[in-house]
């Protein structure tokens, strides 16, 4: 019995059995001296404890009391006792539990290739449900324009992305105008904690854009998404913040987790010419890991297109992409015909 039982059942021996009957402050006396002990044999708090803390993930002590409504020293020992069992494991203030392995034989169809192309990295890279792309900007150079470009090309493939907005909606719905692109395409939403959203199954959601309130806890935000994604698989991609000097805040925090990291930097102040800088690729088509895409935007459409569909367009044929692109291929336009240049 847990301790409002045991305190409801000895009040009914006491009023009816012990003849002369305790006081009640002598009966409350002997029920708080039970409450100094949890009886592990029945271990009722204690699987109530472990109930608990596997369905919040993690919990202190004080969390776990304030949830279950028992005093400190009940829960205490409750906690210790998870802990020399091997139900649960503490780091520093907080209680996980163990996660038992759910091993399989089959051959599971997770990790599967996505069925359209990756906007602008499809030829750098082989992306697979449940990947995680992160694009780094520095301030003012437009990351609601590449974000709602990405958008476009998904839409041209019947591909309906979801887009979490951290600032006003009319910025990024005139870009997506410029663009034609109409209501029903995509679905948005303006979200200022994305790291505490759920991501919806199988589902192409685009960050734009994620700054943590800390730094230092950069690796917890990209692990919830990385869990987010185990669960629900489709594509991730969120867009943050470059220092003045293109460097990534807590760099290898961030390359920790993504399928495909880059930054994208313009060549000057015009904002006309820039590059995708690709700093990580988990499985690239070739045997460069690094490299770049480069770019032309176009203000007059709001179109960012790569070097090679903008000579195309200029010349009037359809572009060719090219395959791993890398940083020697580009300077050297090795596959950019000498009739474009």
């Amino acid at each position: 019995m847990n301790l409002s039982e045991v305190s409801y059942t000895l009040n009914m021996i006491n009023n009816y059995l012990t003849d002369p009957p305790l006081t009640p402050v002598e009966l409350q006396n002997v029920v708080g001296s039970i409450d100094k002990y949890v009886n592990f044999d029945e271990k009722e708090l204690a699987y109530k404890v472990l109930d608990y803390i596997d369905k919040v993930e993690e919990a202190t002590s004080r969390d776990v009391r304030e949830a279950l409504e028992y005093k400190k020293d009940p829960i205490d020992s409750a906690l210790a006792w998870l802990v020399k069992e091997g139900f649960v494991v503490r780091k520093r203030r907080y209680f996980k539990a163990i996660k038992k392995m759910q091993w399989r034989e089959e051959f599971m169809d997770e990790g599967r290739k996505i069925h359209y192309d990756m906007p602008y990295f499809h030829e750098m890279a082989t992306f697979r449900e449940g990947d995680l792309v992160i694009i780094g900007a520095k301030t003012g150079v437009g990351k609601s324009h590449i974000a709602v470009n990405i958008m476009k090309r998904l839409i041209d493939q019947g591909v309906k992305p979801k887009y979490v907005n951290l600032e006003s909606a009319n910025r990024f719905l005139s870009i997506a105008k410029s663009l034609q692109l109409k209501e029903g395409d995509f679905d948005w939403v303006v979200n200022f904690s994305p790291e505490t959203m759920e991501l919806d199954d199988d589902a192409f959601t685009i960050i734009d854009w994620l700054l943590p309130d800390d730094y230092a806890e950069t690796d917890k935000i990209y692990k919830y998404f990385a869990e987010q994604l185990g669960r629900h698989r489709g594509i991730l991609v969120v867009f943050v913040q470059l220092k003045a000097t293109g460097e990534f805040f807590a760099p290898n925090q961030i390359e920790m987790f993504p399928s495909l990291a880059a930054k994208f930097l313009y060549d000057d102040d015009s904002g006309e010419t820039g590059c995708f800088q690709i700093t990580k690729v988990r499985e690239g088509k070739g045997k460069s890991r690094f490299g770049r895409i480069d770019t032309v935007y176009d203000w007059s459409g709001k179109q960012l297109l790569t070097k090679e569909e903008h000579l195309a367009k200029m010349a009037g044929v359809k572009a060719k992409p090219k395959t791993n692109v890398s940083l020697e291929d580009v300077e050297a336009d090795k596959d950019v015909p000498e009739d474009f240049m």
